[in-house]
């Protein structure tokens, strides 16, 4: 009967979606797609989600919690408060002493917490355990951060800054064939800046909730993009931070604002008054920035003023300083002003390529899967996908790992295909 033809039609099911036709995808996206950067490696992750959330706009119902995404805006709004009441005030950070900056820090959060945003969080007694424990770790930060600016030249000059249409800050656009343009848009957690030998250093600071660092098989495959995209935004509007001087970018990095758990379960964890190491305790090395790093020993030298020959820096991970003097990134991922330019230039193909393919509605059901990480694990849409990778039709996008120097010669490559197809014009 009718049961048994549609048991037998379901085994026939194809879950792959097809392309838009070029009128439909116009009508849906226009010919100028204005886009963040977060919204094009979702493209990368799988181009499925891209449609189904930044086109049609699906989005799960919103439910009374506080999930990481509303932890994490507190974090941010924490530290955007901070920055702003510093440069009201016409205040370095040093001008507080650890003390005020704990005052400080408790009145940003009570004020928050009595935002309309957050009160109706606060109902609930678990959560108002949660905030307890989030100022904790926002405070614990801001601590960190006022003893690392004694020993540094660079300041934080802007904090959430907007960049895009309609900003004081243009930020990217690229044209596109057919008439078709991508406008870039974003907001950036921090930028630093300092006066070092004639010249502006810039540096760029991302918040993260979790440790994070720069992985060049995942940048390859358009999956991180931002901290790139946010240094070419400093390097193609150098006069908007640093006026006639010329702009020396040290790099981007990942700041983790969450605290690891640290086992106290050896001896030397205690001091002999039993109380726990503040230093451990605090886990501090997660607080450290992790990203990438531009080669310059002066304006290194600025940037962290702390570190003694054969020495480690509290500041970066992986930055070090050797007997005579000079700056070692020993593992960290460093880059040469010329390898900064390849960056730039491979971040600028990936987001023309992938807002070319979006305005021309490609589609595709290809989840990433790095390792053991894959893009179903936190996908909103799973029931929509029915996504087997038993499925001969469906299979995940293989993400590998890549050194640096398979990175560059990546990159070159790709970048000389392009000029070959005359696709690199903006």
């Amino acid at each position: 009967g009718a049961q048994v033809d549609q048991v037998l039609t379901s085994a026939q099911f194809d879950n792959q979606p097809e392309d838009l036709q070029p009128a439909t995808a116009r009508r849906l996206y226009g010919r100028v797609l204005t886009s963040s950067v977060s919204q094009l490696e979702t493209y990368y992750e799988n181009s499925f989600e891209y449609f189904l959330n930044y086109g049609l706009k699906l989005r799960p119902r919103a439910e009374n919690e506080l999930d990481a995404i509303q932890a994490g805006n507190y974090f941010h709004q924490n530290l955007d408060h901070l920055v702003k009441y510093l440069q009201k005030n016409k205040l370095a950070l040093t001008d507080l002493s650890q003390p005020e900056l704990a005052v400080l820090m408790q009145k940003i959060g009570a004020g928050l917490q009595e935002t309309k945003r957050y009160q109706q969080l606060l109902h609930e007694p678990f959560n108002r355990y949660l905030f307890s424990v989030l100022d904790q770790t926002v405070g614990q930060l801001a601590r960190n951060w006022r003893a690392r600016a004694e020993h540094t030249a660079l300041k934080s000059a802007y904090s959430e800054l907007s960049f895009g249409p309609g900003q004081k800050l243009p930020g990217l656009s690229f044209t596109l064939p057919a008439g078709r343009r991508i406008d870039l848009e974003g907001k950036i957690d921090r930028v630093d800046l300092a006066r070092a030998n004639e010249a502006a250093l810039g540096q760029v600071i991302d918040y993260k909730s979790s440790a994070k660092s720069f992985e060049p098989g995942k940048f390859a495959a358009g999956l991180t993009l931002q901290m790139v995209s946010y240094l070419d935004v400093l390097a193609k509007h150098p006069s908007f931070f640093a006026g006639t001087l010329p702009l020396k970018l040290l790099g981007a990095f990942y700041q983790t604002v969450t605290q690891k758990l640290v086992k106290l379960n050896k001896a030397d964890s205690f001091g002999s008054n039993f109380q726990a190491k503040f230093a451990l305790a605090a886990s501090e090395k997660q607080l450290m920035y992790k990203g990438i790093m531009v080669v310059n020993q002066q304006a290194l030298a600025a940037a962290d003023q702390a570190v003694a020959a054969k020495e480690n820096s509290h500041f970066y991970a992986g930055l070090s300083k050797k007997k005579d003097g000079q700056f070692s990134m020993g593992r960290s991922l460093s880059f040469s002003p010329a390898e900064l330019d390849l960056l730039l230039a491979y971040d600028e193909l990936l987001v023309k390529q992938a807002a070319n393919q979006i305005l021309s509605g490609q589609i595709t059901l290809n989840p990433f899967r790095a390792g053991q990480q894959n893009q179903l694990a936190y996908s909103n849409y799973r029931d929509i996908y029915f996504f087997d990778p038993l499925l001969p039709q469906n299979s995940y996008h293989e993400i590998g790992s890549l050194h640096k120097q398979d990175l560059l010669i990546l990159i070159k490559n790709k970048l000389k295909e392009a000029r070959d197809n005359g696709a690199t014009n903006s």
